[in-house]
């Protein structure tokens, strides 16, 4: 496969949202980010709160603390700054069309047939986790991989790869589904791999529901049924994004940096199963590309040696090529 396969591939914003009950409770950003500082641009960022203005002029008195105006002696100087915001990795949430999700039900029917448990590998507390086949990598190469190719230029920088002495191709090495029910949950964890995803299947609960039980309706954040990313601000708060859950998040794909941390709250009431199908993409170590630093010169294993041979007997591109 040419590396430019993907090259044109974008990733369009939208505000496409679903409209259950539950979207209130969908975080979403309250400021544009300049397509430049998007891309990794070094240019001059601006975040523009109403979507239309090139500057963001900061009055130091805008914001409303408390001040004994009695102690100021000197007049607030009006500034502009730039707002500058970092690279920090999120993820990309995608809708994926129908004939997507019913080659993804394809594989889950298959899955029930075959039924090799994947439950084992999993930090879930929940009934039943089953191994998934992509055939012929269909999924991975039409979905997933065109985002892994466009995370990095989204985001100004891919997630950590590790040491490596070589460059390696990608991998789908782990896909299952998981299938939760009432009072089960997913505690928080993170995921080995590079990238994962999640794609949620079906959601047999409204959170609005969920969020007006007698131990939920009173609290300041309630969780039931939601899913949560968790990670550290730059200030080293600990924040959390939640999706509170309703069925229009069907058919909806998040993919992610593998050791974001998140977890799946349990849900109540209902006995119906929600089902949502998982996958991680970690480095081929078996399938080298050539050295990441070609000043380091020859330092393949034997084993390495042996990979490398085979594929050029088979035709493929040699180690050290293009």
């Amino acid at each position: 496969m040419k590396d430019n396969v993907y090259s044109d591939m974008k990733v369009t914003p939208s505000s496409d949202k679903p409209s259950g009950a539950g979207m209130e409770l969908h975080k979403q950003m309250n400021y544009a980010v300049s397509r430049n500082n998007i891309e990794g641009n070094t240019e001059p960022d601006v975040i523009d709160p109403a979507g239309s203005a090139d500057k963001v002029k900061i009055l130091a008195m805008d914001h409303k603390i408390n001040i004994d105006a009695s102690k100021i002696k000197h007049k607030p100087l009006d500034l502009q700054a730039r707002v500058k915001v970092p690279p920090i990795q999120g993820w990309l949430e995608t809708k994926l069309p129908n004939n997507v999700m019913s080659r993804l039900w394809e594989y889950e029917k298959t899955a029930k047939q075959i039924h090799i448990d994947h439950g084992q590998y999993l930090a879930g507390n929940i009934t039943k986790s089953l191994m998934l086949d992509d055939i012929d990598d269909w999924f991975y190469q039409s979905v997933v991989l065109p985002q892994i190719v466009t995370y990095p230029k989204v985001f100004g920088k891919a997630p950590h790869i590790g040491d490596t002495t070589h460059t390696h191709e990608f991998i789908m090495d782990k896909f299952w589904v998981n299938y939760q029910y009432k009072h089960e949950f997913n505690p928080t964890h993170n995921h080995g791999g590079i990238y994962s995803f999640v794609i949620w299947m079906k959601i047999p609960t409204r959170a609005e529901e969920q969020h007006n039980l007698k131990f939920t309706k009173n609290v300041g954040n309630p969780c039931a049924s939601s899913f949560q990313f968790s990670y550290s601000d730059t200030d080293g708060s600990s924040c959390h994004y939640t999706y509170a859950m309703d069925p229009e998040w069907e058919g909806y794909m998040l993919l992610f940096p593998s050791r974001l941390e998140h977890c799946v709250f349990p849900y109540y009431i209902s006995d119906d199963v929600r089902i949502s199908i998982s996958g991680n993409v970690s480095l081929n170590s078996e399938n080298i590309t050539r050295l990441r630093n070609p000043g380091w010169g020859d330092r393949l294993t034997d084993r390495e040696k042996a990979v490398y041979k085979e594929n050029v007997r088979k035709g493929k591109e040699e180690i050290f090529g293009k």
